[in-house]
This record gives C-alpha cells, sequence and structure tokens, in this order.
C-alpha cells in the first residue's frame, strides 16, 4: 500500500521501524486510489531476529462514492536468508477500505511468496475476492532499486495481474502496470521521489477508468 508496498524484509536483528508520506496522487499497481489527489500516508513495521514481521500502515483513499476516508493495511509474515545475498519470504495482507452504502466493499486479502538479491525483490500473490469483486486473482510483481550514487536510487517496477474468472467481461483477462523513478536521499531521514506509472489497459480499471491513466507521482516521506 503506502509508499513503497511491503519491501522484503531483511533478517537482522528485532527492531521497529516507521515512516510519514506526503504524495501527490496515491498510485498502488497502476490505480489512484486516492482519486488522483493527494495523500498522507504512514505506517509501522516490526522486524524480529526469528525471521518473522507484522505491521501496519494508513492512508486517505478515494476509491468510490461512498467509499472515501481512511483506508489501511495490516500485514504479517515469515523471511529467511539464503546465504549473505538472497531471501526468501512468505506472509499475508488485508488491504480495509471505507465499505460504500452500495457494493462492492473493497476490502480484501491476500496471501504472497517472495524472494530477493541483493537490489532485486519478486513477489507474487494471490486473492479470493480481489477489491470485494468474488473474484480471484494471481499478481507477480518485478522491483528493482539501483544505487547509482550514496543518495541517489533508480527504482524500477512491474506487475501483472491475472484475473482467474471472469468480471465484468468475458473470459479470464489480465493486465500489467509500470512504474520508473528516481529517490534522493536528502537527509536527516527524509527522501524525495519522482515517478511515472502506467497501466496497460484501463478496461480493466477496478474504480473509475481515469484513475488508471499515465501519470507522474511526486512523494516527500521520512522514515524513523
Amino acid at each position: 500500500m503506502l509508499l513503497v508496498p511491503l519491501l522484503i524484509c531483511g533478517y537482522a536483528r528485532a527492531e521497529v521501524t516507521g515512516f510519514a508520506s506526503l504524495m501527490s496522487d496515491y498510485r498502488y499497481r497502476g490505480v489512484s486510489l486516492s482519486a488522483q489527489k493527494p495523500a498522507l500516508q504512514a505506517g509501522i513495521n516490526f522486524d524480529h531476529a526469528s525471521g518473522l514481521y507484522a505491521g501496519a500502515a494508513a492512508s486517505n483513499v478515494d476509491l468510490d462514492r461512498g467509499a472515501e476516508g481512511l483506508g489501511a493495511l495490516i500485514y504479517g509474515g515469515y523471511a529467511h536468508p539464503i546465504g549473505t545475498r538472497a531471501s526468501w519470504d512468505v506472509g499475508v495482507v488485508t488491504y480495509v477500505y471505507p465499505s460504500p452504502q452500495r457494493a462492492p466493499d473493497y476490502s480484501y486479502t491476500e496471501a504472497y511468496v517472495g524472494l530477493s538479491l541483493d537490489r532485486v525483490n519478486a513477489r507474487v500473490y494471490y486473492s479470493g475476492d480481489y477489491y470485494g469483486t468474488g473474484v480471484s486473482t494471481v499478481y507477480a510483481e518485478f522491483n528493482v532499486a539501483q544505487p547509482v550514487s550514496e543518495r541517489v536510487t533508480l527504482l524500477a517496477h512491474v506487475g501483472y495481474l491475472r484475473y482467474l474468472e471472469s468480471y465484468n467481461w468475458r473470459g479470464p483477462a489480465g493486465h500489467a502496470d509500470f512504474k520508473a523513478g528516481i529517490n534522493v536521499d536528502v537527509g536527516a531521514g527524509f527522501n524525495v521521489e519522482l515517478s511515472v506509472t502506467a497501466i496497460n489497459n484501463t478496461e480493466h480499471c477496478i474504480s473509475n477508468r481515469d484513475y488508471c491513466g499515465t501519470t507522474a507521482v511526486f512523494s516527500l516521506s521520512r522514515t524513523f
């Protein structure tokens, strides 16, 4: 969800970390969850030395008429190293959104498994009720964070969502989403990020089709 959704967790000493972020548009998997308006987000994560981790985050959202207000996610899982450079993890994440007066209720849960190597990570997610549609989905993503200097990192993401059954069209279908950007550490725990997101098929937009267009997103965040 928020800022950088569920990055692969490291295998380290027990610690608690958090973040706060202000972004020009809350984009998740290429879709605006804030009706193309700014979003204020915050979250906290706990990593245990055993590899167990858990966390929660919140953001203002605007998915549909009546589905406006505070959204959240709650997640937990287990990460384990593979040698000194790689790790795998498995977990569950639940997305909670305001309930509109009319169907659907957008809240849903996904299970996932992931693999990371240095600055690269990949995950596969499964949901049996994607955004409350009653439709099963599989989502696969691949992320890269490549430092080019001590303070500057280039970001890239590609994801593919596959509907496993029909939803408002004939037969299974899918679409891809993309993101490319740059993140700059400006000191004192603050980071600025500028990225461009896109989706290749707005027909499958879970919300208003206009919320799936290509756009640039700016964010200011602080970790603590």
